[in-house]
C-alpha cells in the first residue's frame, strides 16, 4: 500500500481509509469547532493546482453531491449522517458519551492490563482494549502495569520529522526499545520493535530540496516502557533513570520497500527526537486525561544520527 499509484488495489487501503473516516468522525464529535483550516496546498493533486487555497468550501472533485454538477465540499460532508450512515461511538451519543465509548476502546493504550491470552473470552466486551492495541487473537502479549487512575505521570513519545522525498520511493522509520536483529528483513517483526513510521510515496519521485514536503510522526514509548518497567528494567517513576535508559535502548532505523538498511544519516532532513509531558490522569470514565507542556529531551537524542541535537530546531 506505500505504492500511492496502486494503493486503491490493495485491500488494506480501504480498510485503513475507512478507519481514517471513523477516526474523524469520533474527533468531529468530540471538538465540533475543530475542522478544514483554509491552506495553500503544497504539492497539489489531480484537481487542485500546488499553491492554491482550499478551505471548507473548496469543491471535492470529482464526486458530484448532486445531478446538476455541483461537487461536494468538506462544509458539505462535516457530518457522515449526510451520507447515510453512522459509527456506534457516535450514533446519537453526546459528548460525554462519545468520551466514554473512546475511553472504552483507547484509554489503557499506553499501559493496559492484559491478562493472557487463554483468559480471555474472544466474544467478551473486555477484548475490544486487545483488538484496538492492533493485537490478533493468537497474538502472544506479557501483563502490563495499570496507568495511574488518580494523580499525575509521564507520557514519553517519540516524534519523527522527515522529507517526504528523501528516498525517492517509499520507505519505513523504525523505532526499537531494546537490542533488535541485525537483518532488517526480520525488524517488522521483531519483539522490540515499538512501531514503524510509513512515508507513501507515488511510485515516481524526485527530490526537490527546495520544494520538498517536510512529513511527521509520532510513535508513543510509554506502553513499552511499561512493559520494560515491570520486568526490572528500569524506575519509571524516576524521570533521570528513564532517560538514561532511554538514552542507551532506544534506537531508530530505516528501511525501504525491498527492505535493504539505509543509514540514518543519509536520510535528508530526518530528525528524531524524543518528548515527555506530564499528565493528570483522567477522574472519571467520560473525561480525557490533561495533558502538560511537551518537553523536548534532547539529551537523549543528541549526538546520534539523525537525532535531534542540541541546537536543532525543534
Amino acid at each position: 500500500m506505500a505504492i500511492i499509484d496502486y494503493a486503491g488495489f490493495d485491500p488494506i487501503f480501504w480498510l485503513h481509509h475507512v478507519q481514517v473516516d471513523r477516526l474523524l468522525a469520533i474527533w468531529q464529535a468530540l471538538y465540533p469547532d475543530s475542522y478544514v483550516e483554509s491552506s495553500a496546498e503544497p504539492i497539489g493533486s489531480a484537481t487542485i493546482a500546488p499553491g492554491t487555497q482550499t478551505d471548507v468550501n473548496t469543491p471535492l472533485k470529482p464526486f458530484h453531491s448532486d445531478r446538476n454538477g455541483s461537487f461536494w465540499t468538506s462544509a458539505g460532508v462535516a457530518n457522515v449522517e449526510t451520507l447515510g450512515y453512522s459509527y456506534p461511538e457516535i450514533q446519537g451519543k453526546s459528548q460525554s458519551e462519545v468520551k466514554a465509548a473512546v475511553n472504552a476502546l483507547y484509554a489503557n493504550s499506553s499501559g493496559v492490563t492484559l491478562t493472557r491470552r487463554d483468559n480471555v473470552d474472544g466474544n467478551n466486551s473486555e477484548f475490544a482494549p486487545l483488538v484496538a492495541a492492533g493485537l490478533s487473537n493468537d497474538a502472544p502479549f506479557e501483563a502490563i502495569p495499570d496507568p495511574p487512575t488518580t494523580g499525575n505521570y509521564t507520557e514519553w513519545l517519540t516524534n519523527i520529522r522527515v522529507a517526504k522525498d528523501a528516498l525517492e520511493q517509499a520507505f519505513f522509520i523504525h523505532i526499537f526499545l531494546g537490542d533488535f536483529d541485525p537483518n532488517p528483513k526480520v525488524w517488522t517483526i521483531e519483539p522490540n520493535l515499538v512501531g514503524t513510521h510509513s512515508i507513501i510515496t507515488p511510485y515516481v519521485m524526485k527530490r526537490d530540496p527546495l520544494q520538498s514536503t517536510i512529513v511527521t510522526g509520532q510513535i508513543p514509548l510509554t506502553r513499552a516502557l511499561r512493559v520494560d518497567a515491570q520486568k526490572g528494567l528500569l524506575n519509571l517513576t524516576d524521570e533521570a533513570n528513564t532517560k538514561e535508559y532511554l538514552t542507551r535502548h532506544l534506537h531508530w532505523r530505516i528501511t525501504t520497500m525491498d527492505d535493504k538498511d539505509v543509514p540514518r544519516d543519509q536520510v535528508p532532513d530526518l530528525k528524531i527526537a524524543v518528548v515527555a509531558a506530564n499528565v493528570q490522569a483522567a477522574e472519571a470514565d467520560d473525561q480525557f486525561p490533561v495533558w502538560g507542556e511537551l518537553k523536548v529531551q534532547h539529551d537523549i537524542t543528541n549526538g546520534r544520527p539523525a537525532g535531534l541535537g542540541l541546537g536543532d530546531d525543534v
